[in-house]
């Protein structure tokens, strides 16, 4: 299981992107934060051997 933690705005929405090359992002999903720390927890992928993640800030 991997696990993502990371500082976050309250009740602003983030975009978790992936990657396997650090040039190429894909969405993974969208999650919203309700307090100052944000998790993201997501299963191994057979297949991917590894994968880089990013979070970007939605607008409201």
């Amino acid at each position: 299981m991997l696990a993502l933690a990371a500082r976050a705005e309250p009740q602003v929405a983030y975009r978790v992107e992936v990657s396997s090359n650090l040039t190429v992002w894909a969405e993974s999903t969208v999650v919203a934060a309700t307090n100052t720390s944000l998790i993201f927890m997501e299963q191994p992928l057979p297949g991917h051997a590894r994968r880089f993640y990013r979070l970007t800030a939605l607008e409201p």
